[in-house]
């Protein structure tokens, strides 16, 4: 299969220095889905490749890797990819994340607020506030989607959703790259990040320093503002200290003294 070609080159972490990756036995992975009948036959069912890895790699750490999603045309999430989960964890977040099985009740008694996921999908990496990969095993059988977190969908404005990443789980593997490698490649592509450590990367945003001067250009189209320019910090101080009545008083323009004064960029 084109799937063991492609992880002979990612650098995994041997087995013995792995203190939670293990290894699956087909037994294992028909007793894990089975639970609860999530997946009556998952030999069956799950692609040919899943079932490979997890009986090959399992739940193995692929340490510093990462891949891009394409959320929209503006935006694009890299994301840390830190293994697969075991399958006794994948069918217990299924349960949880879908509302069935023994934990139907949430249904009930979750809020309006709290998403619910859609019974197509099945997350294969573990959920941290909502962030999860997920493989779909209804309609479009074995391929791979993203979520982003609760919290960076309320922090970057971003909709809560799953996006498409790759056909099935051999092409996702093809995108693992060494991380940090993205940076340069959206920076050429004309992508910035939304802030530094966001993993957020869109087209169409305004750094800090963008939106700092252009918001004191809009105050100054609607003001007609009197004061004195200076050319640096210097040459305020020293009017300060010899004229300071020369020096009118002009908010925008003392922030932005203020602003370079500690080092804005």
């Amino acid at each position: 299969m084109e799937i063991e070609k492609i992880v002979k080159a990612i650098n995994f972490d041997p087995l013995d220095d792995d203190m939670f990756g293990e290894t699956f036995t087909k037994k294992q992975i028909i007793k894990g889905f089975s639970y609860e009948s999530i997946i009556p036959d998952p030999i069956k069912i799950l692609p040919e490749t899943y079932v490979w890895y997890l009986e090959n790699y399992g739940s193995r750490t692929v340490r510093n890797m990462e891949f891009q999603v394409h959320i929209d045309d503006n935006t694009m999430y890299v994301v840390s990819f830190d293994g697969l989960v075991a399958p006794q964890s994948t069918w217990q977040q299924y349960r949880y994340q879908t509302c069935t099985g023994s934990y139907d009740y949430r249904l009930e008694d979750i809020e309006a607020n709290d998403f619910i996921l859609d019974q197509k999908f099945l997350p294969i990496t573990n959920e941290s506030q909502g962030k999860m990969l997920v493989m779909d095993i209804k309609e479009d059988l074995g391929s791979i989607w993203q979520f982003p977190s609760e919290e960076d969908c309320k922090t970057y404005d971003l909709v809560y959703q799953p996006s498409f990443v790759a056909k099935n789980l051999t092409e996702f593997l093809k995108l693992l790259k060494p991380i940090y490698s993205f940076k340069n490649t959206l920076t050429e592509k004309g992508y910035k990040e939304i802030e530094e450590c966001s993993n957020v990367w869109k087209k169409n945003i305004q750094t800090a320093k963008e939106l700092f001067y252009n918001c004191i250009d809009e105050y100054e189209k609607d003001s007609s503002p009197n004061f004195k320019e200076f050319k640096n910090v210097h040459e305020f101080l020293n009017t300060l200290a010899s004229n300071p009545e020369k020096i009118t008083i002009n908010e925008p323009r003392a922030v932005e003294l203020f602003y370079l004064s500690f080092g804005g960029s």
